[in-house]
């Protein structure tokens, strides 16, 4: 998994908060524990991206860029 899934992963979370958001608030579902879920995947994949930023990995690859921006969050 690279940078780009796991961005896609997290705009992914974020359709379906918005689209959860709709629902709810036209009547369509009642549902919040399905939001709740996405909210918290969302937060739990924007962790991952956060520490792959700052993985050794990506000082290896020459990206230090990212890594200063990640550690600055």
């Amino acid at each position: 998994m690279g940078a780009t899934d796991m961005l896609t992963g997290l705009e992914h979370r974020h359709d379906n908060i918005v689209r959860l958001r709709k629902e709810l608030a036209l009547g369509i579902t009642t549902d919040k524990k399905s939001m709740y879920h996405q909210a918290v995947a969302y937060v739990t994949r924007l962790g991952q991206i956060y520490y792959f930023a700052i993985s050794k990995f990506v000082e290896q690859a020459g990206c230090e860029g990212t890594r200063k921006v990640c550690a600055e969050m």
